[in-house]
């Protein structure tokens, strides 16, 4: 609470204003620090434990025979966020990232490139605009592409048929109309992993 403290110096006729400056700091402090956690939210890359359930998905999958596989990554260079997370995806995968049944190679796709992609599995970046995505969405539903992202806004709007969130423990988000309408098919126990949104 701010306190104002007014006295009156009648002898002289003046009046002085005391007020507190550190508690008009602590209250200037906290209101600053409390937008800029709803202003500005934070992004975080794309970690270790949330590829290696990526790529353990990728094993349950009816369309991607076991051996080597191209994961085209699509980020914009021009967007801090998403060139932060294509930067720790591509330090995680090196020379080839093994999984369950894959060995992951990593491809650049910038958003013109996204139709001549070529790769049969997708990873949205991070912090990408809702057009990018859509382009995303539209070749991989054409080309029975795979689509995965730990941007969850790619997954509810859509956009992306998996997601990966491990904030709170490994949660795998599947988008039912669009993994429906997207011909790909997985084993049984792909069911047990997801959780349809």
């Amino acid at each position: 609470m701010l306190h104002i403290y007014v006295t009156k110096d009648f002898n002289n006729k003046n009046k002085k204003l005391h007020i507190s400056m550190k508690k008009i700091l602590n209250s200037l402090l906290a209101t600053s620090c409390l937008l800029g956690m709803i202003i500005f939210p934070t992004h975080a890359e794309t970690n270790a434990k949330e590829f290696k359930a990526f790529s353990k998905i990728l094993s349950l999958s009816k369309n991607l025979p076991a051996g080597r596989i191209e994961l085209g990554v699509v980020y914009d260079a021009s967007n801090a966020t998403s060139k932060a997370d294509f930067d720790a995806i591509k330090a995680m995968i090196g020379d080839g990232f093994k999984g369950p049944k894959h060995q992951i190679t990593l491809k650049e796709v910038a958003p013109a490139d996204i139709a001549s992609s070529g790769t049969p599995v997708l990873f949205v970046t991070e912090g990408l605009d809702a057009g990018t995505q859509g382009k995303v969405a539209e070749i991989a539903k054409k080309n029975k592409v795979l689509t995965v992202s730990t941007d969850m806004t790619c997954v509810e709007s859509g956009n992306c048929i998996l997601g990966i969130d491990v904030s709170k423990g490994v949660k795998v988000l599947m988008n039912g109309n669009s993994y429906r309408n997207s011909g790909l098919k997985f084993d049984a126990a792909f069911e047990f992993m997801v959780k349809e949104i």
